[in-house]
């Protein structure tokens, strides 16, 4: 199998997301900012239809690129290449960016703990959207040493899996809707045991995501199950669709008791729906070599460090022009991408030490 450009293009695009979902939840939500401003539901759905299948995608294709690399080159050396690469900018951003952050909303927001004090950090406080590579970490480093300690019965497991989900073919989905709800239904467990008001350092929810990055990291190991992936089956979606319909349609009806994880189990399949037609179109329309795609590849590091602390500073100058706001939406994502784009070109990628610093590359 050749290079699959398509993953690349698709990580780009689902990290870049990210200035459209964060400028979606400045005029949806009661976060941060604007907390005067009038409210639109259409933007609430914005953010909850990206939240469905940005992060669960680009988990899969983390996995998937996770497990090509750890079997070309093993271990040991994954984890020297890769951990600096996440651990670096994380790490430098939460230091520098989140710190700005932090300050700059101390105007806008009443904070009752101080900036740097102990508080801060344990309340994890400094993450912010940084989350997602601490997530990273803990799949990395489970995955090298599983793979390295157990990879015979990894093989196994691999196998048995691959089996399960060739075999189910209409209700593919759907079995991996189940899995994941399982999963999560499980990562509450994780809750008990951490005091509440306590930064639980993304426990729950690297658990509750770990499927997707499960199932990208086993589909690097037999490619039929990327294959399957990827492949439009009209059976497959109208059951699938028509599973998510009927349990909407009947969900208010059920008890409480039920109501909760029925609910989950909707959001779940949704989710695989929209990550199994992302796979299809991304590999449709951009499965060749693309020097467009390939920078912003390269790029897309820097657009997701940089964008969150942008789109904060220039939402509370946005608002004070007397503008419509799906106009005010519509720079507040323009500018900002364009100044993280600039910030890549002209200073990441040409100061070597910035460009280890944010990207974590020498």
């Amino acid at each position: 199998m050749g290079r699959l450009y398509y993953l690349d293009a698709m990580r780009s695009i689902l990290m870049m997301l990210g200035i459209v979902l964060h400028a979606a939840i400045i005029f949806g939500s009661d976060s941060w900012l604007l907390e005067e401003s009038e409210r639109s539901s259409i933007y609430n759905s914005i953010v909850d239809f990206i939240h469905l299948f940005r992060m669960p995608a680009f988990f899969i294709v983390s996995g998937f690129f996770c497990h090509m690399t750890i079997s070309r080159y093993g271990s040991k050396l994954f984890l020297k290449v890769r951990t600096p690469r996440i651990f670096i900018p994380l790490l430098v951003a939460a230091f520098s960016l989140n710190s700005i952050q932090y300050l700059f909303l101390i105007d806008y927001k009443q904070f009752n703990t101080a900036f740097l004090s102990f508080e801060y950090f344990i309340n994890g406080l400094w993450l912010s959207h940084l989350w997602f590579l601490v997530s990273l970490l803990y799949y990395f480093s489970i995955s090298a040493i599983c793979y390295h300690l157990f990879r015979k019965y990894f093989t196994v497991l691999s196998k048995f899996f691959s089996w399960i989900y060739l075999k189910s073919k209409t209700t593919s989905l759907l079995v991996l809707s189940l899995i994941s709800l399982i999963v999560t239904k499980a990562s509450y467990l994780t809750y008990l045991f951490i005091p509440e008001n306590t930064f639980d350092w993304v426990v729950g929810d690297s658990i509750s995501y770990s499927t997707y990055f499960i199932f990208g990291f086993l589909a690097g190991h037999n490619r039929l199950i990327l294959e399957r992936f990827t492949q439009l089956s009209v059976s497959v979606l109208v059951f699938s669709i028509s599973i998510i319909i009927i349990g909407y349609i009947y969900l208010d009806s059920l008890p409480k008791s039920l109501l909760n994880t029925v609910s989950l189990g909707l959001n779940s399949l949704s989710s695989w729906v929209l990550c199994y037609l992302c796979f299809i179109a991304f590999k449709k329309l951009t499965n060749k070599a693309s020097s467009f795609f390939g920078y912003f590849s390269d790029a897309s590091y820097s657009i997701y460090l940089f964008h969150h602390l942008l789109i904060i500073v220039y939402a509370t100058l946005l608002y004070q022009l007397s503008i419509p706001f799906w106009f005010m939406f519509l720079l507040l994502m323009i500018t900002t991408f364009i100044s993280t784009l600039l910030i890549h070109h002209y200073m990441i990628r040409n100061f070597s030490i910035l460009k280890y610093l944010f990207n974590g590359k020498r």
